[in-house]
Order: structure tokens, then sequence, then C-alpha cells
């Protein structure tokens, strides 16, 4: 059995705006702004990807971030993701 892979929801609107990104949920109408990092692993939820391929993205993309540090922060967004609706698991 293949790695679940994280996906942004489609009826979810959103735009890059200088390094951040803005989340617009149409459904409950939440507006969010991700920082740098955040904004970076939302662009990699398209399906493609395993949590372990995002992992190894960030950590080289950001080279000054630990191991535990990137997998720990990526739980704890796809977490917050999680329970405001934007991501599902293929």
């Amino acid at each position: 059995m293949s790695e679940p892979r994280p996906v942004r929801k489609e009826d979810i609107i959103w735009r890059r705006f200088e390094e951040n990104i803005l989340i617009f949920d149409p459904e409950t109408g939440d507006l969010s702004r991700l920082n740098v990092t955040a904004a970076r692993i939302w662009e990699l939820l398209d399906g493609q990807h395993t949590t372990k391929e995002i992992i190894e993205t960030i950590r080289s993309e950001f080279k000054d971030v630990t191991l535990d540090r990137v997998k720990e922060g990526l739980m704890k967004i796809f977490e917050d993701f999680e329970k405001r609706g934007l991501i599902d698991w293929r």
C-alpha cells in the first residue's frame, strides 16, 4: 500500500502574495495568511508528494532547520489544515 498523499481541497481559493500565501475558504468565509515555510508546504500539497517527500523538500530548501523541527512543524501544520478542512488525503 502506498503512503497517503496530502492534497489541498479544490474549493479553497489561494494566491501567493509576496513570500506568503493567502487562503480563503468560501464555505466558512475564513481568510488566512501562511508564512514562508507554511506557504511552501501548501504549494507542495498537490496530491503528488508524500509526507516524506515534502519533508525532504523543506529540508533541502530551508537548510538551517533540523530534521526533527521540520517533521514537528509539518505535523502541526497538517493538524491545523485538517482541523480547518483545508486538506484531504489520497
